[in-house]
């Protein structure tokens, strides 16, 4: 970007607080004469025309906050306002990337740029023709469809290993890809906005603008705002970083191939270098983590209770009868081990006697049925 001031100039507008932004045909250029390489290499150069107001008394605006004023308050304010102007050329250029991907987020910046075309000529490749927005209301260029072929080279930085593999030698783009660009830039950058004072009224002013929400934010963000109309510094900084935006954007719709733009785009770069080895990491959610504790705790105490009733409740002390041969045995009282023939015998005796005794259960114990008889009769 190129800055450039007439004080002495005369006035385009009678507005103290108006800008104007347009393309330059041909060779035209306001700051880069000295520089044949961008210049060959241009796709389109807009030129920015601006008011700047000259301020004696900073007490009303630095009391200003962020974007509480009116017009009138603003104009009342200005003692005196010149035009200034800014070319902004936009050109071809060949970046070198360095790209890294950690955790599926990628980091990419510029390492280098460069901008050197195969064939020096000294003049622009682009030639642009384009009506005036103000004179004939249209954003209409001629079209030169004779040279839609012919293309422009650019080396390959000499450090860079992306050569594409088709050529080997550089990078190209056609004239027609290149009138193409220039043409849809200009019908988003270029315009104008401005505020005129209406004859013989002192608060009402007239709104007047051309073009898109680019030409809107460019006055009323960079140029008339609360804080760069009284700072001419913050304003050119501010005036750079939008058009870097502009540029910056241009460049990775390109790169990227986005959806609308691959049809006119091949071998726009390639990736060169060595991956690192995949490192498995586990994501862990806290939340999840926690439920799934809490989870493990209740069921932990749950048995835990469990285990606890079964080992002190009633029915552990003594055992089911069916559940085990020997639990008769130990059940019988001394007076039916006795009635029964007093020890172990053949089966054949044991179950003839068995079948002439009359048991009943009395608690934890197995006695006979005439001894319980007997005490109750007592």
């Amino acid at each position: 970007m190129s800055r450039a001031q007439d004080p002495s100039a005369p006035c385009i507008s009678p507005s103290p607080v108006g800008d104007l932004t347009d393309i330059l045909n041909g060779n035209v250029t306001l700051g880069f004469q000295n520089d044949s390489t961008l210049q060959q290499a241009r796709i389109a150069s807009f030129v920015s025309i601006y008011t700047t107001p000259i301020i004696h008394n900073m007490t009303w605006w630095n009391s200003l906050s962020k974007t509480e004023f009116t017009v009138q308050e603003a104009v009342n304010h200005i003692g005196d306002f010149r035009h200034d102007a800014a070319e902004v050329l936009f050109h071809l250029c060949v970046n070198t990337y360095e790209t890294e991907v950690r955790k599926g987020v990628e980091t990419t910046r510029v390492v280098s740029s460069s901008t050197v075309p195969l064939e020096e000529t000294g003049r622009p490749f682009v030639d642009m023709d384009c009506e005036a927005p103000l004179l004939g209301g249209s954003y209409s260029c001629l079209r030169r469809d004779e040279r839609w072929n012919e293309t422009l080279d650019l080396k390959s930085p000499g450090d860079s290993s992306s050569d594409p593999p088709a050529s080997g030698e550089g990078f190209s783009a056609d004239y027609g890809a290149m009138e193409e660009m220039a043409q849809w830039m200009r019908s988003y950058l270029a315009g104008y906005v401005s505020f005129t004072m209406l004859p013989d009224s002192r608060k009402n002013f007239r709104f007047e603008q051309y073009g898109g929400e680019f030409l809107l934010d460019l006055h009323q963000g960079v140029f008339f705002g609360p804080h760069t109309m009284p700072n001419p510094d913050l304003r050119q900084t501010c005036l750079r970083n939008i058009y870097q935006n502009v540029a910056t954007s241009l460049t990775a719709l390109l790169r990227a191939g986005r959806p609308g733009v691959q049809q006119f785009v091949h071998g726009v770069f390639n990736v060169t270098g060595t991956a690192s080895r995949d490192i498995p990491h586990v994501r862990i959610k806290w939340p999840w983590v926690s439920l799934l504790a809490v989870e493990i705790a209740v069921a932990a105490l749950f048995l835990a209770l469990t285990i606890a009733e079964q080992a002190g409740g009633q029915g552990s002390r003594f055992r089911d009868v069916k559940s085990s041969s020997l639990a008769t045995l130990v059940a019988l009282s001394a007076d039916c081990r006795a009635a029964a023939g007093g020890g172990l015998g053949p089966v054949a005796e044991l179950e003839r006697i068995a079948k002439t005794l009359d048991v009943r259960l009395e608690g934890a114990h197995i006695v006979l049925a005439e001894k319980a008889a007997d005490e109750k009769s007592l």
